[in-house]
């Protein structure tokens, strides 16, 4: 693999982190703000939206919440990934059809 070319792998563990600190914050938080932590949907983004859209038809609402847990982070890295993969393609046609 050439330098330069793990980015979205990387680009999808940070958003992982990212978005467990959100969470953790979030759920220790809650008293404090009265409510949700400012952010936290804008951050969890991707992976609530495989928990709503993918996970949730396909299982049922009695999972624990460390599997939802584990579902939502790997929703996370897993959008996050594909979405910078999509946009190396892009960048790469891009850069081809310049130089043509």
């Amino acid at each position: 693999m050439k330098a330069g070319q793990h980015w979205p792998v990387i680009a999808g563990f940070s958003a992982t982190v990212i978005g467990m600190i959100a969470f953790a914050a979030h759920w220790h938080l809650w008293g404090y703000f009265e409510g949700p932590l400012p952010g936290y949907e804008i951050l969890l983004f991707p992976g609530n939206m495989t928990l709503r859209y993918l996970w949730h038809p396909l299982l049922t609402e009695e999972l624990s919440l460390s599997v939802k847990l584990i579902l939502l982070f790997a929703g996370q890295f897993f959008v996050v990934t594909l979405l910078c993969l999509g946009l190396r393609m892009l960048i790469r046609i891009k850069d081809k059809l310049i130089r043509q």
